[in-house]
This record gives structure tokens, sequence and C-alpha cells, in this order.
């Protein structure tokens, strides 16, 4: 078992039903309180990964307030349906907004599947342009050379972001403003972090 290393979260494989995730809940919850943790302290990053997994996702994701977010999972995914995954990615599309719906109305982070060909950049590239179009803040990936590209994406915004802020702060804006504008930039910045975790 991987929670004695204390990990900040688990990432639930086939996690086809709520119930699944609601059952890893209690574990943790009983775990959290041998340990004398608060309760939560441990997150669950649910896998979706075969057909099921994609109709249930919309109650998975309001299933446990542990959850960070869905990861889909097209390789598993597409195996369920017995079709062949392309790097085009059409065979996922509806799979995919089904995954990115459930996060938005829960309120938790979309993490795309990942990429397999880990020696073609361009197509990484277009696949997460096309994903960031969708709503997935995140992309899991199978090799360290694919990062800097899917943060180039995934993050274009930032330092235009960073650049506005400065410059407001500068500016004569009055400090309400000030302080409304730098929440609103924090917790943005937070999304941010969270979401490449």
């Amino acid at each position: 078992m991987v929670l004695p290393a204390m990990p900040d979260g688990i990432r639930l494989p086939e996690a086809n039903t709520p119930e699944l995730v609601e059952k890893l809940d209690t574990m943790l919850t009983e775990y959290e309180e041998e340990l004398g943790l608060e309760i939560g302290h441990f997150k669950i990053l649910p896998s979706i990964e075969t057909a099921e997994g994609v109709i249930n996702c919309i109650k998975t994701a309001k299933s446990s307030s542990r959850l960070i977010g869905l990861a889909f999972g097209a390789e598993d995914y597409t195996a369920s349906l017995e079709i062949e995954r392309t790097k085009g990615g059409e065979e996922l599309f509806a799979a995919r907004t089904r995954v990115v719906w459930a996060c938005k109305a829960a309120g938790i982070q979309a993490i795309d599947t990942i990429f397999p060909d880990a020696s073609d950049m361009d197509a990484l590239r277009t696949e997460t342009q096309l994903i960031k179009t969708l709503g997935f803040s995140g992309k899991s990936l199978v090799n360290p050379r694919q990062i800097d590209v899917i943060h180039e994406v995934l993050h274009r915004n930032r330092m235009k972001s960073t650049t506005l802020l400065k410059s407001l702060m500068r500016s004569n804006v009055p400090v309400k403003w000030e302080r409304a504008l730098f929440h609103c930039m924090e917790k943005w910045w937070m999304h941010q972090l969270s979401s490449v975790r």
C-alpha cells in the first residue's frame, strides 16, 4: 500500500462508477483517523478509462470532496470500445467532451490522456491545443520530454497575465480594486499550479 509514504493523493485506475470512489474515500478516512491526520488530507484523481466510466463520469465527478479532477485514459478507453486509437483522436471527441462537462460541473480539473508517441512533438502540440480548446486544464504524459510542449500550450497566457498584474499594481488603481484584482490573480495562479502537479 502506498499510503505510508504519505502521498498527496491517489490516482484511482478504472474508476468506472462513483461507488468505487466512495469506497476509496471511506478507506482513506479510516486511514487518516488512524494516523491522526485531518480528514480529507489524501486527495483522489479517478481515471476514466472505459465506456462505463465515461457514461458514469458526471456522477463520479461529484462522488467525493477529495477529488481534484478526473483523468481521461484513452488507451484503455479505446480498447474497451474495441477501436483503434489514432493520432488525430477523432474517436475520443465524445468521451473527452463528457469528461470536461463532468469536471466543469463539479468544479474540478479535467486532465487529458497521454499522447503515446514521445518522439512526435508537433502532433503532441496539435493534440494539446485541441484539448485546451475543449476545456482540459492538464494532460498526462509518458515522457519528460513532453513537459515543455504541454506547458507551453496549456499555460501560454501565464506571462501575459503576470505582466498585466504588474502594470496594474504600478498604476493608480484604487486599493480595494487592487486587492480584488490580486485575489483573482492569486486564485488563477493556484489553479494553474495545481494543474501541473
